[in-house]
């Protein structure tokens, strides 16, 4: 009697086993395959190779940019991959366009130049005072020089309408300054290079001429 108790027990695992195996094992789903990812495709500028500075026209969702050999600025459109160019005066070492897409500027040595990239012409050229190394169009009718060197120095401003030149006067900026506008603002960011430590500026452009803030 005592060898029936583990007798009992084995043939009633022996029988679960049995009734578990008779049974279909399911499990998860298996994830459906991923769908095989489509080329990127890429559109080659014919001819282009010298660009120096580019900015982005997000009101007409095109690229603004400035080449030299030729000299010139480029309104460039991906939606139907279209360029229409501008001819320039002189080299250009950088642009600006303005918050509604309608106008820009470019820098040269010496020089700035205001065009109307909706009609595609060149509007005027202006003095900027230095050799530009940076600049910004801003809102209120006046692009912002940024000097290429001088080591210490100003900002210079033109007023578009008159081609009157001022410069910030009362302080100064380092050579070299990267600068770009606050959107929908008076006010200018500029980051200086080329010096210990780097440092970001702000500057106030509500009465035309920059001030230091």
């Amino acid at each position: 009697m005592e060898r029936a108790t583990p007798i009992l027990f084995i043939g009633l695992l022996l029988g679960l086993v049995g009734v578990s195996c008779r049974h279909e094992v399911i499990g998860p789903e298996p994830l459906p395959s991923a769908a095989e990812p489509e080329p990127e495709t890429f559109w080659e500028l014919s001819g282009v190779d010298s660009v120096v500075d580019a900015e982005y026209d997000k009101v007409h969702d095109r690229i603004i940019a400035v080449t030299v050999d030729p000299d010139q600025m480029l309104v460039i459109n991906p939606m139907d991959s279209s360029v229409s160019t501008i001819a320039l005066n002189s080299d250009p070492t950088c642009v600006s366009v303005s918050e509604d897409g309608n106008t820009a500027v470019a820098g040269h040595n010496g020089w700035v130049s205001w065009l109307d990239l909706n009609s595609l012409t060149l509007l005027a050229t202006y003095s900027a005072g230095c050799d530009v190394f940076d600049l910004v169009l801003g809102s209120n009718g006046y692009a912002y020089a940024f000097p290429e060197s001088d080591q210490w120095t100003a900002i210079f401003c033109i007023n578009l309408s008159s081609g009157t030149l001022t410069n910030s006067g009362g302080w100064s900026i380092y050579e070299q300054t990267n600068a770009r506008l606050k959107p929908g603002s008076t006010r200018i960011y500029g980051a200086t290079n080329n010096i210990t430590p780097t440092d970001v500026e702000t500057y106030s452009i509500g009465s035309g001429t920059a001030t230091y803030l």
